[in-house]
């Protein structure tokens, strides 16, 4: 991987490529603290271009026009690390970049190698790696394996994604707003639905939701952590009262034999100091042992 110092008036900067951090716009604040980094440590990451000639994307009047402007490359991904030094190139005019090149790509690529680039820094909320992959396979028509391998999931999961994108917009906002697995849950609950037309299918999903919302209203009214506590696990059918249990540690403790289920036979010391405890804990209250 070949790094060059590009002069940063060389690079264009296409706002369709800054998608991978859906709701999460690049801060003053996030920009500011990696200049201080920049200044004190250089740029210790490049960022990825491809030449104006292989945006496949790019049509022959926005060629003309940023050649026009003596743009050279195109910004793939990186969008923060050029910000932060278009911002040190305010009071050092000859700054330079670090960047890569990349080979022809299409939006498509472009998009999906912006998205792997920054989530591997950055990983995203499952709300914007949701709706990106469903992009990717849904408009741009990429293959879910492809898209699996980049961002490093399973192709069910992208295909979880898509089944979720297709959600009623309105009530796929709320998982926008509340990223949690147990929403994603519930989301591919609703994408389950089916019927005739999208209309009467999200008429459904809307109706499912608000009973979605009542039962966890209700479950929170009893119990305060909203009924997300891990449910214990069933006890399986008792296998000693805890008065035999007593009685043979009793017995342990004095003698050197145990019960192998079909009689007593003898032990030693390490094994006698291993049964012992066991029944101490079978005896605790508070133990995973059954015992009746």
């Amino acid at each position: 991987m070949t790094v060059f110092a590009l002069p940063l008036k060389t690079i264009y900067v296409d706002p369709k490529l800054n998608v991978s951090r859906g709701q999460r716009s690049i801060s003053p604040q996030s920009v500011s603290s990696l200049v201080q980094d920049i200044e004190s440590n250089g740029q210790l990451e490049p960022i990825g271009v491809v030449t104006v000639e292989n945006a496949a994307w790019l049509s022959e009047e926005q060629l003309h026009e940023i050649e026009a402007q003596g743009k050279e490359f195109v910004l793939v991904f990186g969008f923060r690390r050029f910000a932060a030094l278009s911002e040190i190139a305010k009071k050092k005019p000859l700054v330079t970049i670090n960047a890569i090149a990349q080979g022809r790509m299409t939006l498509a690529s472009a998009e999906l190698a912006n998205v792997a680039e920054n989530w591997s820094r950055e990983p995203p909320n499952e709300f914007d790696l949701t709706m990106a992959c469903d992009r990717f396979v849904r408009i741009h028509k990429l293959k879910k394996e492809e898209v699996a391998t980049r961002i490093n999931r399973s192709p069910a999961f992208v295909e979880s994604c898509i089944r979720i994108a297709s959600v009623a917009p309105d009530v796929l906002d709320n998982y926008r707003v509340n990223c949690s697995r147990e929403v994603r849950r519930r989301m591919l609950e609703l994408a389950d639905i089916e019927a005739m037309t999208s209309r009467e299918r999200h008429e459904l999903q809307r109706e499912a939701w608000k009973q979605q919302e009542s039962n966890a209203a209700a479950e929170r009214r009893t119990d305060p952590q909203g009924g997300m506590r891990r449910t214990p696990p069933k006890r399986s059918n008792a296998i000693a009262s805890r008065t035999d249990l007593k009685i043979a540690g009793e017995r342990i403790m004095t003698a050197r034999e145990a019960f192998n289920g079909r009689e007593w036979v003898p032990i030693d010391n390490e094994t006698r100091n291993i049964v012992r405890e066991l029944i101490r804990w079978s005896l605790d209250v508070s133990s995973d042992i059954p015992v009746r």
